[in-house]
């Protein structure tokens, strides 16, 4: 018989979602791509569905144990061995399903039951608290041989930064929309000369407190050899810090000027991720909420918003009333700013409670800038999926 040669390529997206999901009572893991190559048809689909959780199954175990939980888990045969991992899984789906004689290429999504994964690392005496990395927003500039391109279209940088955020798992990474306001608010000479007023007026339009400025300049370029120098830097409360400062790097012989940038990018995001992860890992703090409201559509409205939020790991009705409900949340947060800028882009006003510790008002914002009343919109969407299986 043929050997079998199993190739596992993945992508964990990120484009207004993110690709790691905590869903009411499920952890998710989106867009992870499989390939198999010399592979009898008719196990293909079983194959790769076997990869796609475990692959899933690491990457959740990753985010929600420490470092040290993580290692210590993993090394332990006598916990792993026997270890039957869809006992934890409530479904996946299916998409992009593309099948040949001797290939098979698909998407899959992974869902697993958050209570009862819990469950057995509580049996194990682990832990859980969970974490979430704050947004940052992504300003990519590229000098490529002289042409300096941010807003321009095509900008093939910021392109493929934008395919590489489609990988990324945990950090929700938000593109400026290009729009006339943003070309004439910011400059790639603002961003390459770290110019802060501005550079923090720009954030503030998109209601961020972070911004992360990968610069690559090509300034070497022939038929088929390309150099570059690359930097990456981020800005927070006007202060500036370097990651990726100024490595040189070249392509290989007859590599393609976008692989060559993707490999770089692939390079700076790695340094990037891990320096995130490392000063920005943030822990799910309890928080008790107290919830106004004048009629039923309102506290849907309030109710709904906090559900969505990526923050809220988990979210209860303590008490609910005519027009008050009392809500216990566990939400991930670094400063009390950052959780009143969070509650406010969403049209929620929080007044901290003077007596109670961890504890706050949340009621709509019912202003417009323009001063004019604010209207809910009842109407939902939900995403439709290609396959979904429930286990």
């Amino acid at each position: 018989m043929k050997k079998i040669m199993i190739k596992i390529i993945f992508i964990l997206c990120f484009v207004s979602i993110q690709a790691f999901g905590i869903e009411d009572n499920l952890y998710e893991v989106k867009n992870i791509k499989i390939s198999l190559v010399d592979i009898e048809t008719n196990l293909a689909r079983e194959i790769a569905n076997e990869k796609a959780i475990a692959f899933a199954f690491e990457k959740v175990l990753s985010w929600i144990l420490t470092n040290s939980q993580y290692n210590k888990l993993i090394s332990n045969e006598k916990i792993t061995k026997d270890l039957n991992i869809k006992n934890f899984v409530v479904g996946y789906q299916i998409k992009n399903e593309i099948q040949t004689i001797s290939t098979y290429n698909a998407e899959f999504l992974v869902m697993f039951d958050k209570k009862l994964l819990k469950e057995w690392l509580s049996n194990k005496n682990i832990y859980v608290e969970e974490k979430n990395a704050p947004a940052i927003l992504i300003l990519p500039i590229f000098n490529n041989a002289g042409k300096k391109v941010l807003w321009d279209d095509p900008n093939l940088w910021g392109s493929l930064w934008q395919k590489k955020s489609l990988e990324n798992n945990f950090i929700p990474l938000i593109f400026a929309h290009g729009d006339a306001e943003d070309l004439i608010s910011l400059s790639y000479d603002d961003l390459f000369s770290f110019n802060l007023i501005k550079i923090t007026n720009f954030a503030a339009r998109y209601k961020m407190s972070y911004v992360f400025i990968p610069t690559c300049e090509i300034y070497i370029k022939n038929k088929d050899h390309f150099e570059g120098v690359f930097t990456a830097s981020i800005i927070s409360e006007s202060k500036i810090k370097t990651i990726f400062n100024k490595k040189e790097l070249k392509s290989y012989p007859g590599e393609l000027l976008d692989d060559f940038l993707q490999r770089s990018i692939n390079r700076m995001s790695r340094e990037f991720e891990d320096f995130w992860f490392l000063n920005n890992k943030q822990i799910a703090k309890e928080i008790n909420f107290t919830a106004s409201y004048n009629n039923l559509t309102e506290w849907r409205f309030i109710i709904d918003t906090m559900k969505n939020l990526n923050e809220i790991s988990e979210i209860s009705i303590t008490s609910l009333g005519l027009n008050k409900a009392g809500l216990e949340a566990y939400i991930s947060y670094t400063k009390e700013d950052d959780l009143l800028r969070l509650f406010k882009s969403y049209r929620l006003n929080l007044q901290k409670h003077t007596e109670i510790e961890n504890a706050y008002n949340v009621s709509i914002i019912k202003d417009n800038d323009d001063g004019q009343n604010f209207e809910i919109n009842k109407e939902k969407t939900r995403a439709k999926s290609d396959i979904l299986v429930i286990e």
